[in-house]
């Protein structure tokens, strides 16, 4: 576990342990609110099918909106923007046909969410309110990987391996699906807490396979 997931982990932990303590201090009964402004910050993680381009701490934030009265009123709408930015470096030693290579992979990303969903308040009204959520959402990415020493020409005549650079990468973006499920708690009429587990996910069709994995602690302030 890395210092993103574990800072991450105790943040979750202390606003799960606290959260139950501020909504019975609160004097909110009934929660009810048309909009929303809310932050979040998490740990998020950009995959091109099975490979991993980067993870780490993520940073967004947006708007939502409850527009509609009565039983309706459990139907919401939020749009938000979300930006993960990782850069690694792993050197790794190996013996090929008794020659010895030390490569070095440097890995840069620079990544941009943004997303337009629709959610379905359970408990509508209530000081906690689970939700589930689906919308559409566009992935933006800007990945390069190098690699010193990882692929090799063969020398005619001796057949000495002599290693040279490779440099892959990819500058796009991908529209594609998101679905989430979270928790929003009130800690005032005015301020909540939420969390949420999110996939967005951009593989179908054509071109390169994009899914974005989020795990996010936010505050909202509501009118």
């Amino acid at each position: 576990m890395n210092k993103e997931t574990r800072f991450l982990s105790i943040c979750l932990a202390a606003c799960g342990l606290a959260a139950p303590l501020w909504a019975q201090a609160s004097p909110v009964k009934d929660w009810q609110y048309r909009g929303e402004v809310f932050g979040s910050f998490g740990k998020g993680g950009l995959y091109n099918g099975d490979d991993l381009w980067g993870s780490g701490l993520e940073w967004g934030g947006g708007i939502g909106v409850r527009p509609f009265s009565g039983w309706l009123t459990r139907i919401g709408f939020e749009f938000e923007g979300a930006q993960l930015s990782k850069g690694s470096t792993r050197a790794s030693t190996t013996v090929i046909q008794n020659q010895t290579f030390n490569a070095t992979i440097t890995q840069n990303l620079d990544s941009r969410l943004l997303q337009g969903t629709v959610l379905y308040h359970f408990r509508s009204g209530k000081r906690v309110q689970p939700f589930g959520s689906v919308g559409i959402a566009s992935i933006k990415a800007d990945y390069s990987r190098s690699c010193e020493n990882c692929v090799f020409d063969v020398e005619p005549g001796t057949g000495r391996l002599i290693p040279r650079q490779s440099v892959s990468g990819y500058e796009g973006s991908k529209t594609g699906i998101t679905i989430g499920a979270g928790l929003k708690i009130a800690i005032h009429r005015r301020l909540s807490i939420r969390s949420q587990v999110q996939l967005v996910g951009a593989s179908v069709g054509s071109g390169t396979n994009l899914d974005w994995l989020r795990l996010q602690l936010g505050l909202g302030v509501h009118f």
